[in-house]
């Protein structure tokens, strides 16, 4: 009888360890999707469900949710940058910068389009442009832009011997043009982050969404 009430207490003791658990879990996940009544979400928004000051990060945009007219009329207002798609990242408001290993960023308005765009490249703190073409010893830096997404890339061609100057002819070895033609040539290439948002407004009557011409708003200051 002894042994039987035993395992009947322990099956029970291994539910409430499973059951806490589990609610735990829940609660953490909730935990990271909302950080606390007013703190940011990781979710992607849907302007016709938002909650009314509810803010979101997606794609290094701060939104933020708002609704007037007994909900009737709602947006989505990109207000300023997160340097990375995580809860406890910098925030950025509307000009200002921020520097990482490689990049310079800005948070920037240009039309209707709020950005977090990479403005320059940094090498040991020293700032350059895309274009810009920087050799050190056996190692070649090269800012440039790809024009068609707007983001930044730092190429570094390591040279395994020194006998391929930039822009010199040495005697030793044939003429090699471009540089990148080089035999001996290792590269690697690092791309910055780029992020982009735009405002949005939802009518709950008519069901229809209404994209704006500009950022009309004056955006409000990230927390």
């Amino acid at each position: 009888m002894r042994k039987f009430l035993f395992w009947i207490f322990f099956i029970i003791e291994i539910n409430i360890v499973i059951a806490v658990y589990r609610a735990g879990s829940k609660a953490s996940k909730r935990a990271r999707n909302h950080l606390g009544s007013g703190g940011p979400s990781l979710s992607t928004p849907d302007v016709a469900t938002c909650r009314n000051g509810q803010r979101y990060i997606v794609n290094h945009i701060m939104y933020i949710c708002l609704s007037k007219n007994n909900g009737t009329q709602k947006t989505l207002l990109p207000t300023g940058c997160i340097v990375k798609n995580q809860l406890t990242a910098k925030n950025l408001n509307i000009g200002e910068t921020y520097k990482s290993h490689l990049f310079i960023y800005k948070c920037v308005r240009e039309n209707n389009v709020l950005k977090y765009k990479p403005m320059n490249c940094i090498l040991d703190r020293v700032e350059f442009s895309s274009g810009t073409q920087v050799k050190s010893g056996k190692i070649e830096y090269n800012c440039t832009r790809n024009e068609a997404t707007g983001h930044l890339m730092m190429i570094e061609k390591k040279y395994l011997h020194n006998l391929c100057p930039v822009e010199e002819k040495n005697k030793t070895v044939p003429y090699y043009e471009p540089a990148h033609d080089c035999p001996g040539l290792t590269t690697i290439i690092f791309h910055s982050d780029y992020g982009s948002g735009t405002l949005v407004r939802y009518d709950t009557k008519k069901k229809a969404i209404k994209a704006s011409t500009a950022l009309r708003h004056k955006p409000r200051k990230v927390e």
